[in-house]
């Protein structure tokens, strides 16, 4: 099963998405979204509404229970609400991030994760070289599960290297870029 079908079972069956729905709309983003999965994290947007900063509490202790949860970071202050957790519910581990956004956050989201996906998919090199240097990164502990806390890349650092100014590995990226 590759990572981006596992990501489905979570959403779909395990039902992720089913216990969200109650508390707004929910937006998958990130590299599901765009079929560029290197390790196994979904992200996720619930689009802010007018009961959501009051219930994210109770959206917390839902997801966490669904999904049974074996760790979990939430912030709930005005500006910022967060639920980061870790899962096995498949017998894998997961990281799944879900943030609240306003509509137009959301929209322009898509709009980016659509744009990406849509260079990705008209010239093979640019997906190829997306997944080996996040890839390499993980290898490296500067991307994914075991990253170096400090000391780390994000995926949108990675696709504006390789979109905006053509680097295909992940050694240009860490000479380009170098983090200490």
């Amino acid at each position: 099963m590759t990572i981006q079908e596992e990501a489905g079972l979570l959403l779909h069956e395990h039902g992720l998405l089913a216990a969200l729905e109650p508390f707004g709309e929910a937006v998958v983003t990130g590299s599901y979204s765009m079929h560029m999965m290197a390790w196994n994290d979904l992200d996720l947007y619930i689009v802010e509404n007018e009961n959501l900063f009051d219930r994210w509490f109770s959206l917390a202790h839902t997801v966490c229970d669904v999904l049974q949860a074996v760790k979990a970071e939430v912030q709930r202050v005005p500006g910022r609400l967060f639920l980061g957790l870790e899962t096995e519910i498949t017998g894998t581990r997961w990281n799944i991030d879900i943030w609240a956004k306003d509509a137009a956050a959301v929209e322009a989201a898509r709009a980016y994760y659509a744009r990406v996906r849509q260079r990705a998919e008209a010239d093979p090199a640019v997906r190829t070289a997306i997944l080996s240097i996040k890839k390499d990164l993980i290898a490296k502990r500067l991307y994914g599960f075991d990253k170096f806390q400090t000391c780390h890349y994000h995926s949108d650092e990675i696709y504006t290297a390789v979109l905006e100014e053509n680097i295909r590995t992940a050694a240009a990226l860490l000479e380009r870029y170098p983090k200490s």
